[in-house]
């Protein structure tokens, strides 16, 4: 799987094979493939959108990768959105049930979403800082207040602070080089970006046209954050 921000330039990168095939060891590229099955989500206010992801196949290791667009959650019949609205609700006190309710979501559903993401709390705030480092400062990920925190107020506190750093990088200006004195070249950003690729494949996360932290935001760029597994990591 891979997330992409705009489904579009995530399907012009694979018709022109720019995609790199996201498993560790492989140094393959992805071809268009059959699209994958078409699905329907809820977003915010009930209403359903359908999607029918591109799929991509490594020129090499032969696996297949589903090109998910980033408002989806891995097999979730909601919008990231729609989850990270019931999760913001409960962590402000609001009871699961009434959060569940306002968002058109079973209470089950939305109970097994604060516990999945409480109980991998330290994984993935220990992801978020790593991606917020990647991406510049990682002191936003930590909440600029000093009472103890609850596990779900601590993880996504880390998640905000990583999207934030995230769409700080890709909105400031270029900063003036400092090249070396006699290549003319800047080495630093170089390295800088060549991290930055590499934390994008570790993430399973395209963006071809750099759409994260520009003109996708908020969710869909936690989506990214947590490479779609922000209901499925494991807990810590």
């Amino acid at each position: 799987m891979i997330i992409v921000g705009n489904p579009a330039a995530g399907r012009r990168a694979l018709v022109g094979r720019q995609l790199e095939c996201p498993k560790p060891a492989c140094t393959g590229r992805l071809r268009p493939w059959s699209p994958a099955r078409t699905r329907t989500v809820q977003r915010l206010g009930g209403t359903r959108l359908q999607v029918r992801p591109d799929r991509g196949l490594c020129t090499l290791c032969r696996a297949t990768q589903v090109l998910l667009p980033a408002v989806c959650l891995p097999r979730r019949a909601y919008t990231v959105e729609v989850a990270g609205s019931v999760l913001l609700d409960v962590e402000h006190g609001k009871p699961v049930e009434r959060a569940a309710a306002a968002h058109q979501v079973p209470a089950s559903t939305a109970r097994r979403w604060v516990a999945t993401v409480t109980r991998a709390a330290s994984a993935l705030t220990a992801g978020a800082v790593g991606v917020a480092s990647a991406f510049g400062d990682p002191t936003g990920c930590w909440p600029p207040f000093a009472r103890p925190l609850g596990r779900l107020t601590g993880v996504l506190c880390a998640l905000g602070g990583a999207a934030a750093a995230w769409t700080q990088a890709a909105t400031a200006p270029a900063p003036r080089a400092a090249a070396g004195a006699l290549s003319g070249i800047d080495y630093l950003n170089l390295l800088a970006g060549d991290h930055r690729r590499q934390v994008l494949r570790g993430l399973g996360v395209a963006d071809p046209d750099g759409a994260f932290g520009v003109s996708v935001t908020g969710w869909p760029l936690v989506n990214a954050v947590t490479g779609g597994r922000l209901l499925s990591t494991p807990g810590g």
